[in-house]
């Protein structure tokens, strides 16, 4: 262990330098690209090279795994978060702050309402899609840190969003979801041929996707040196803010997540059987190709559809799946509608609490999102070590 951790230290300063002189040798480039965006563009094929050749650990047994208690009667606690969610949503559309301080609005209030309920349920809506995405991807990859934020799958729509805001001259909202859903569903079936051989494996679809973020990382940084006039507006979706959103998107939103939840009892088999092997799955009767595709466009098209609302950074479709399932869920068709309820109380709130932390100025749901699921994920990692 200790000549690995000298042997990278060393690797991993060389890798940087040698970059560094690279983007210094041309006349131009040391003006536009950073080094350290250079560098994740150069890893990436790099990594990919090395995944393949990596041996990963057999998957675990479904008995080897700590057991969490499942719930009895799960239908009393999927109301038991409808009620939590219908309070908060009170509270997100009936308390905030003014310059007076605080206030409790009522129902005359149509200017405030109208102006708060489009942000409410489309930072819902967006973070149950999330959350709704990631456990449908853990599931499938058998990875417990899967999401849309972690494998980059929303890298990949935020890089369909960003191709269209700054190809077309009107981009609409439709256009953005058709370009986002193109690039969620390219990065999967990316990730899902690179990881195909020499065997399918979550963690190595985790690497990939993790190489395929620092892609899109390399553009934002090219985007932010340009200085481009466009990049406020990119700035201020990237960090999840909702409040451009429209009654509209956010009504058409809600409208996906229950066609999303509505697929729940029929893709509810699929997400029981595949996470026990792919022989299992042929023996029931299961396609194994045709349900993991038909679970990555579902994926890829509700996860393009939250991005566009709360940009991709919000780790709500990390943190939903997994406290649905510390709560007791267990079965895919609780654990999904339990998740998604979860992950959007998760951005209701924070989008909530953005507004009125530091009134008059705002914090994007997205980005309080994410200073709560950053540390999440490093307790996930260091459980799972």
């Amino acid at each position: 262990m200790a000549a690995q951790l000298g042997h990278s230290a060393v690797l991993g300063a060389l890798l940087l330098t040698l970059t560094d002189q690279i983007v210094l040798f041309f006349p131009v480039t040391y003006r536009l690209f950073p080094t350290a965006a250079v560098t994740a563009l150069l890893g990436a094929p790099l990594m990919f090279a090395l995944i393949r050749r990596l041996k990963m650990p057999a998957p675990p047994q479904p008995g080897a795994q700590p057991v969490v208690a499942r719930l009895a009667r799960p239908m009393p606690a999927l109301l038991g978060l409808v009620a939590l969610l219908c309070v908060a949503a009170g509270v997100a559309l009936f308390v905030g702050k003014n310059t007076e301080g605080w206030f409790l609005a009522g129902l005359y209030d149509t200017h405030g309402l109208g102006w708060r309920w489009p942000r409410a349920l489309a930072a819902f809506s967006g973070g149950a899609m999330l959350a709704l995405a990631g456990a449908i991807l853990q599931r499938v990859t058998g990875n417990p840190m899967a999401s849309p934020e972690v494998l980059g799958v929303s890298s990949g729509a935020m890089l369909g969003v960003i191709a269209v805001l700054l190809t077309l001259a009107a981009p609409t909202r439709s256009a953005q979801i058709l370009a986002g859903a193109a690039g969620s569903l390219t990065v999967l079936l990316l990730m899902l041929a690179l990881s195909r051989k020499p065997g399918f494996s979550g963690d190595r679809l985790l690497l990939i996707g993790i190489a395929l973020s620092s892609i899109s990382g390399f553009v934002m940084a090219i985007l932010m040196t340009s200085q481009d006039p466009r990049l406020g507006q990119l700035l201020a979706w990237l960090s999840g803010s909702t409040y451009a959103v429209a009654p509209g998107e956010a009504i058409m939103a809600t409208l996906l997540l229950s066609g999303g939840l509505a697929l729940v009892p029929l893709i509810r088999r699929w997400l029981e059987v595949l996470p026990l092997g792919e022989d299992i799955a042929r023996n029931t009767g299961v396609s194994v190709v045709t349900s993991r595709n038909g679970l990555y466009s579902l994926s890829a098209i509700i996860t393009a559809s939250a991005t566009i609302l709360v940009g991709p950074l919000s780790f709500a479709g990390l943190m939903g799946p997994h406290l649905a399932r510390l709560a007791g869920f267990q079965r895919a068709g609780t654990q999904l509608p339990a998740a998604a309820l979860i992950g959007g109380l998760i951005l209701l709130v924070a989008d909530w609490l953005g507004r009125n932390i530091i009134f008059p100025f705002q914090i994007p749901a997205g980005l309080l999102a994410t200073v709560v699921g950053g540390p999440f994920l490093l307790v996930l990692i260091g459980r799972r070590a």
